[in-house]
């Protein structure tokens, strides 16, 4: 965790609430990535927010690993190894308890549709991902803007499972196209492209993808626009 540097007289507030910021969050979560890490994005975060995101961060890295989704990433691969000792830990019991519970039995199925037997994947909590985008989300607005997203101004995440491409659609209709610019952070461990909406300042829309294999999508809504969820 790096502590912030700040002029005596300037005041720098968290990303994600209305406290002093004290320090950096890395966003994405730097235990994504495997050492030696890639020169990561930070935005200044208070100690409460930093610290309480921790459980989150580690649950998603989790899930993402035990997914039982094929990738050749070597984060993926190298992290796996950091996932499986975090889990051992006797102070990490309530997180392990909590990932072994959801584990479950499916059927390996390749592409053409031949059975290639069992194998056990994490059932994994919709919730803790989206959070865990979320922030991402609102560190990523303030690196890219220089602002900070105001709290009022929803964020919405969904897996690629949830968000139709006839949803996108409507979603681009009424923020705009994505840039055609496709940041990576990494040896393409996180990419993400985005739209920022051209009369709604906090109206926007995010695309992710982590280890080239799971993909996350968020909105941000302006309270001040008529643009709203249900239109989706």
């Amino acid at each position: 965790m790096e502590k912030v540097k700040t002029d005596k007289n300037k005041h720098v507030v968290c990303t994600y609430c209305d406290n002093s910021a004290t320090t950096k969050d890395h966003v994405p979560p730097k235990l994504l990535f495997a050492k030696p890490r890639p020169k990561l994005i930070t935005v200044p975060a208070c100690r409460a927010c930093n610290i309480s995101a921790s459980i989150d961060d580690e649950y998603f890295r989790a899930g993402l690993v035990f997914e039982g989704v094929q990738t050749e990433n070597s984060d993926a691969l190298l992290v796996e190894t950091d996932v499986i000792r975090s889990l051992k830990r006797f102070e990490a019991r309530g997180f392990r308890n909590a990932v072994i519970s959801n584990m479950r039995e499916v059927e390996c199925i390749s592409p053409s549709g031949i059975y290639l037997g069992n194998a056990h994947e994490l059932g994994i909590d919709p919730r803790r991902l989206n959070r865990v985008i979320e922030r991402i989300t609102r560190g990523l607005f303030f690196h890219h803007t220089g602002r900070r997203l105001p709290l009022d101004c929803r964020v919405s995440a969904f897996t690629s499972r949830l968000l139709s491409q006839s949803k996108i659609a409507t979603i681009l209709s009424l923020i705009g196209d994505l840039d055609s610019t496709v940041y990576t952070v990494g040896n393409q461990t996180f990419c993400y492209r985005f739209s920022l909406a051209r009369d709604q300042e906090n109206s926007s829309f995010w695309v992710f993808s982590v280890y080239g294999a799971f993909s996350f999508s968020a909105i941000t809504i302006d309270q001040r626009t008529t643009i709203s969820l249900e239109q989706l």
